[in-house]
């Protein structure tokens, strides 16, 4: 018996030592570190004309949110501004960032959209078809990718990710692999809201030094880090995918994540490394009283 139980523990302890493994890797929930949750994008699947891939002006290294019993925080690693940059291609000019969508439905993204079930942000000036700052409901999303100067043979999201192959580029979206089910391969992702019922106020922040943010940790390189909140109270329960994008779906990230009003601090969990010795000298521990005992 002592023997079984000792397996059990150490078959329970290879178990959880193996799914904190996994998270590391695309397609997984995002990654606690500290007070944030992160999730890293690829670091080379922006693409310029006139810029070597990896390089790309649009290029997104990684997003964080932080959850406080009264407030959230989403924060950016990236190379593209706040206020977006000039660009010759875009029907105004210029590319924006787009809008911050959340979806708890468990649908795929065209299937909540169409029923007018995503919450949206609109956190930056853009193309969107809301025009005050802040968080909404029932959101309609759309996209404008193709106005804002991605190229005719980028005309879908499976065109990008080619395109990006082409250019030596390894595309992924954060937490969802390149040819996940969420995003439809067909058309490009929705990027803006086209609208929906403000519900709160959001708050960008001007200076991101002091807000405990570690991107560096993932290697993270983007030469902006830009953040914004709103209330905790403004989004409901439980499971979620939220992705972002500029005007331009020039690069492209999703975070898996969960929200629970029963809001606790995050609490550090052991490193793998750690887990499997202890692990193992549990076992030792439960054998050597078993044979003292015979």
């Amino acid at each position: 018996m002592l023997y079984q139980k000792a397996t059990q523990l150490l078959l329970g302890l290879l178990a959880t030592s193996l799914g904190l493994i996994s998270t590391y890797q695309p397609a997984q929930a995002a990654i606690l570190l500290g007070e944030w949750y992160y999730t890293v994008d690829s670091f080379n699947d922006g693409l310029s004309p006139s810029v070597v891939i990896g390089e790309s002006p649009y290029e997104i290294y990684g997003l964080a949110m932080k959850e406080t019993a009264n407030d959230i925080t989403f924060a950016i690693n990236t190379n593209l501004p706040a206020e977006g940059i000039s660009n010759i291609y875009a029907h105004d000019f210029h590319v924006a960032w787009g809008d911050l969508f959340l979806n708890f439905t468990g649908k795929p993204l065209d299937d909540a959209n169409a029923a007018s079930q995503l919450f949206g942000v609109h956190w930056t000036a853009n193309d969107s078809g809301v025009s005050e700052l802040g968080v909404y409901q029932n959101v309609t999303a759309k996209a404008i990718a193709q106005e804002n100067g991605l190229l005719l043979q980028n005309a879908s999201l499976q065109g990008y990710n080619n395109r990006v192959i082409s250019k030596g580029g390894n595309p992924y979206h954060g937490d969802l692999e390149a040819n996940n089910t969420y995003f439809h391969e067909n058309h490009h992702v929705q990027n803006v809201i086209a609208q929906g019922q403000k519900i709160g106020n959001v708050n960008l922040f001007n200076d991101t030094s002091n807000l405990g943010l570690n991107f560096a940790h993932f290697g993270a390189t983007g030469t902006q880090t830009l953040a914004f909140s709103f209330a905790r109270n403004l989004l409901p329960d439980g499971n979620f995918i939220a992705h972002l994008a500029p005007e331009c779906d020039n690069d492209l990230i999703a975070m898996v994540g969960n929200l629970n009003t029963n809001y606790q601090p995050p609490q550090s969990v052991p490193e793998p490394s750690t887990l499997l010795p202890l692990g193992m000298m549990a076992v030792l521990f439960i054998a050597s009283r078993h044979q003292h005992r015979h």
